[in-house]
């Protein structure tokens, strides 16, 4: 029996803490690397964190921490619970 999976559906990679902690050291050491370790791969926004750490420091470190750990939280509660999207 086969499933049917639409097309339009996107393959969901779920964080684990070990991601997070990778992450929190990659900002540290170079924050390129952790916008880079999100995206699984080159796009608009380790460019744009590239550009903004070799202009000025600060800014790419408050766009890898917001693109890391905020982006894309919308779905989560404040209790911590997950809800469920329809």
């Amino acid at each position: 029996m086969t499933v049917a999976v639409p097309e339009q559906q996107k393959a969901v990679y779920l964080e684990t803490d070990n991601d997070r902690i990778v992450m929190i050291i990659l900002m540290v050491l170079l924050p390129p690397l952790a916008v880079f370790f999100k995206c699984r791969g080159c796009s608009k926004h380790v460019c744009l964190n590239l550009v903004l750490y070799l202009l000025l420091i600060l800014p790419a470190y408050k766009h890898a921490t917001w693109f890391c750990f905020v982006k894309g939280r919308e779905h989560e509660a404040e209790d911590g619970f997950v809800r469920k999207s329809l």
